[in-house]
């Protein structure tokens, strides 16, 4: 390889780690170095000798090691306990999965279940969240589709080994090595967060891969390209095709969150309910449609778009509004359920925990009412805000009535 190319080759590396820093993103700061160590070996011709693989090894283990304990060790506590919860999961699904696209609601499920046992610590109640990912790609889908998951994932790695594996004079080629170090890094960092739910990623990933392959094999650049075009094409029909197939859905939806947020309620609630039967499977048309609902009164309607919306994406803030709505129809056994569904989900949050005790006060249940406040006096602030304050003082003002 000329020098001239090698240096192309070498600043694209850096400038995919310096991006890697400034982002602060762990995953791909140890997905770069292991691709840029790779091709860095392989490029040179050099035979290293088993002894110094295995030292070239221990010290990205303990690179690993060290950003993952050392650098933002808060968001590996919050990884760790998410495997913690889901390990059940994997457990009573191993076989057949949750079902594809599935595991964020029946992660709130296993959560909810978690925090409800009582067995846990404060780290892991404050650390407790809203998840839409595993941040393990190969895992999500192995939880997702059990056995077949398991497959894929041996699958990719065969992929992996085998395009990465005896390049011969391909090596020796810039834009061939920039394809590897893609393709490396990538599914290095999809071990330690979301890669492959990326639209950007996955059309790096998939252009590399095809293009190795391509030079592996010596094909006509005609028909593959034209392969990766289709594929380019497909993804981003999945990705953006709903946007363009109901352009003007989205944006009657733009204009009803921008009359929602300055309190026209009425009018968010009309432009929602004209775009409903098109855009009823969008979690975040939903949520629109139900707060605005919640907000403008229509308490009834509002709780059959929950249970649609709660269907597509459970979480703490759903279970809330629907106990909301249980309480403007007087429904108070079930506003019951949800609010304390809302509280196990996510522990750590003040609001439903307030709804609850001001539920449990106007139906007279003073001693859960005392309890209630007794749980919110002692929860731990996670983020300081001006609404915590007020929920703290107001149940604190309370508590002191409850105890005459």
């Amino acid at each position: 390889m000329a020098h001239f190319e090698k240096l192309i080759v070498y600043c694209y590396m850096l400038v995919a780690l310096s991006a890697s820093m400034c982002f602060h993103s762990r995953s791909f700061i140890i997905g770069c170095l292991i691709a840029a160590v790779y091709l860095i070996i392989k490029s040179s011709g050099i035979l290293i000798r088993p002894f110094l693989k295995f030292i070239i090894m221990l010290c990205l283990v303990v690179l690993t090691g060290l950003l993952a304990f050392f650098f933002k060790s808060h968001s590996t506590s919050g990884r760790l306990l998410i495997y913690k919860i889901s390990l059940p999961m994997l457990n009573e699904h191993f076989i057949n999965g949750v079902g594809w696209g599935k595991f964020p609601n029946s992660y709130m499920h296993y959560q909810e279940k978690y925090f409800e046992s009582g067995k846990y610590t404060i780290s892991e109640l404050l650390l407790a969240g809203n998840i839409h990912y595993v941040y393990n790609d190969y895992y999500q889908v192995i939880l997702e589709l059990g056995i077949i998951g398991v497959a894929i994932v041996i699958g990719y790695g065969f992929l992996i080994y085998f395009t990465i594996s005896n390049p011969g004079k391909n090596i020796g080629v810039s834009l061939y090595q920039v394809a590897i170090f893609n393709l490396i890094a990538l599914s290095v960092a999809a071990i330690f967060t979301y890669v492959f739910e990326v639209l950007w990623f996955q059309l790096v990933l998939i252009l590399s891969v095809v293009y190795i392959w391509q030079q592996k094999l010596s094909l006509k650049s005609g028909r593959v390209w034209l392969v990766a075009i289709f594929i380019t094409g497909a993804l981003m029909a999945h990705h953006y095709g709903k946007y363009i197939l109901h352009y003007q859905a989205y944006q009657q939806t733009s204009e009803a969150r921008l009359l929602f947020k300055q309190g026209f309620y009425d009018e968010a609630v009309k432009l929602c309910s004209e775009n409903y039967t098109r855009l009823r499977h969008d979690e975040k048309f939903l949520s629109l449609y139900s707060e605005a609902l919640l907000y403008n009164g229509n308490f009834e309607r509002c709780e059959r778009v929950l249970a649609e919306l709660i269907a597509i994406r459970n979480n703490y803030i759903y279970q809330r509004w629907l106990g909301q709505c249980y309480i403007e129809q007087k429904r108070y056994n079930q506003a019951e359920v949800a609010l304390i569904k809302a509280i196990n989900m996510v522990p750590n949050r003040f609001s439903p925990r307030f709804d609850l005790f001001n539920l449990y006060i106007g139906q007279k249940q003073y001693n859960k009412a005392y309890s209630t406040g007794n749980a919110i006096m002692q929860l731990p602030v996670k983020v300081p805000s001006s609404i915590t304050a007020f929920i703290k003082k107001q149940t604190a003002e309370r508590m002191i009535y409850l105890k005459k």
